[in-house]
């Protein structure tokens, strides 16, 4: 949970402000809901906690490469 917001308002909020930028959604939520609304919000990529290491490093790294010309920005929500 995030303090002032959750997630979804954090993705309308770049997706209005046009932001070109790969979004991440780690999450507490493992509903198969949870994860179709993060991923028709917009985002990227939809991971569960608990979760190793490894499987976030490999997310982000091919979220990086696949990001790498539009934006340098990672945006977690």
């Amino acid at each position: 949970m995030l303090p002032d917001a959750d997630g979804f308002s954090v993705i309308e909020e770049v997706k209005k402000r046009n932001i070109k930028s790969g979004i991440l959604i780690i999450s507490a939520k493992d509903s198969l809901n949870d994860k179709i609304r993060g991923l028709n919000y917009g985002a990227d990529d939809y991971l569960t906690k608990p979760f190793h290491l490894t499987k976030i490093k490999t997310k982000i790294l091919r979220n990086h490469f696949h990001f790498y010309f539009n934006s340098p920005h990672c945006i977690f929500a």
